[in-house]
């Protein structure tokens, strides 16, 4: 039997096709050569201009049109004022550089082809706008060492603001002060302080402190305040300007007391001198405590009435008792007279040892003395708030014996009161107003005459 070729099963084997799986990527390799520059980009946009310009400079003197372009001076050499064309030599309007140009601004001017030629000029008045040219009011500050600027030489010209204060923000003002509103007038503002507490010895004066400061008197326990606002009418006297009726030997200290009825200053002092050439002492004092309020040293240059300002003038509320002096004096006195002041009574005169330079101790009930206070009516700065050893005063009663279509009131609050009125038989009545004429003051009007009693707290 014949033998097979194979002895084994055939297994026909074809070849695979197809894509197999993706291998790990290789290693990078190295950079390429860089590329050509790319195209520029576009032009940005213009800058802003500079505060300077170009002008031909002429020394043509004289206020005048310089000329399209040009620039020149009144005077050469020393101009006070620079006359500009409203173009620069390259054809630019500068019109609103010089409308927008201020007192106080700088301009530098230099020769473009020579550094030390230039001029440093400052502006002193508003510029003055011609239309095609400006009228430049200057003065000159400082010049190169070149020498004066070249005629028909271009001039760069160089604009320096000087600046202004800011709206709102005024000039001044110290450590702890604020700014506060002055009026309703858009940025009206002010520097103030906050209400201080003050003291001294003796009343405040009319200039201490400020609007809503207290102060205390040390010497007698009073406080005054809150400060406010005052003003202050006509000078007032006692006496008129006539001489005294008798004319005695001396030398004496004599004077007056007198009451002052509202409030008001007391800032000079009057005495009639029967010499001429002689030192005298003038003096104001408190007769509560026989304090010494001002003092005048005057040599009279002529005979007659002479007027001596107080250092500071004295405030005094109302009913304030006071004594003016003389010393030395020879005896000056007349008869009673009535006060030519409806603010100011007579109580008695004065007198004491001259030369003492004290108080007067004693009352002449029967005599006036031509010595003599000025007094001007007015709103005291500094209400009494508190009484020695007191509170405050809250209250106050009015009496008005006599029947009358108008009760004027001085009370002795620091406030402005609320006020109510009884008649003589104890029934409320009302004043068809009320008002406050002063800081201490108040008028009540009735239709009718009516008598009583007013109340004010």
């Amino acid at each position: 039997m014949p033998r097979p070729l194979f002895s084994h099963q055939m297994v026909w084997k074809q070849e695979a096709t197809g894509t197999g799986a993706t291998g790990p990527p290789g290693p990078q390799g190295p950079v390429g050569p860089q590329g050509p520059p790319g195209a520029t980009g576009p032009q940005g946009p213009p800058g802003a201009a500079g505060l300077s310009g170009i002008w031909n400079y002429k020394t043509t003197a004289g206020v005048a049109d310089p000329g399209t372009g040009n620039l020149a001076p009144d005077v050469v050499g020393a101009p006070t004022i620079l006359c500009f064309s409203t173009h620069t030599t390259g054809g630019t309007d500068a019109r609103n550089l010089f409308l927008t140009t201020q007192v106080g601004d700088v301009l530098l001017a230099q020769q473009q082809t020579d550094s030390t030629k230039w001029g440093k000029f400052q502006v002193r008045a508003a510029p003055v706008d011609h239309s095609t040219w400006f009228e430049v009011p200057v003065t000159v500050l400082a010049n190169g060492t070149g020498g004066a600027l070249a005629n028909n030489a271009d001039v760069v010209v160089d604009f320096n603001r000087s600046g202004t204060t800011s709206p709102g923000i005024p000039v001044g003002g110290t450590t702890g002060q604020q700014l506060t509103k002055a009026s309703g007038t858009d940025y009206d503002t002010a520097w103030t302080t906050d209400p201080q507490q003050l003291t001294g010895t003796g009343a405040p004066a009319v200039g201490t402190g400020n609007a809503g400061d207290f102060y205390i008197d040390t010497s007698t326990s009073t406080m005054y305040g809150p400060k406010v606002g005052v003003s202050f009418g006509s000078p007032e006297s006692v006496l008129g300007t006539g001489a005294p009726p008798t004319i005695g030997g001396g030398p004496y200290l004599e004077g007056n007391r007198l009451r002052v009825l509202v409030a008001g200053q007391i800032a000079q002092l009057r005495y009639y001198a029967w010499s001429a050439g002689v030192a005298r002492k003038v003096t104001l004092w408190r007769n509560s405590d026989q304090t010494k309020l001002g003092e005048v040293s005057h040599t009279a240059p002529a005979v007659g009435w002479q007027t001596v300002t107080l250092t500071s003038p004295v405030v005094v509320a109302a009913n304030t008792d006071v004594t003016v002096s003389l010393d030395p004096t020879n005896d000056i006195y007349g008869p009673i007279a009535p006060s030519l002041s409806a603010n100011i009574t007579w109580l008695s005169g004065a007198y004491g040892t001259t030369g003492s330079g004290v108080y007067p101790p004693s009352n002449d009930p029967n005599d006036m003395y031509w010595v003599d206070i000025v007094f001007q009516a007015g709103t005291t700065p500094w209400p009494v708030a508190m009484q020695p050893g007191g509170a405050p005063t809250l209250a106050y009663r009015h009496v008005q014996s006599s029947a009358a279509t108008t009760w004027s009131i001085t009370h002795n609050l620091s406030f402005r009161p609320n006020v109510s009125a009884v008649d003589s038989t104890g029934r409320e009545i009302w004043p068809g107003a009320t008002d406050y004429t002063s800081a201490t003051t108040v008028q009540l009007t009735f239709s009718a005459a009516v008598g009583g009693e007013a109340y004010l707290s």
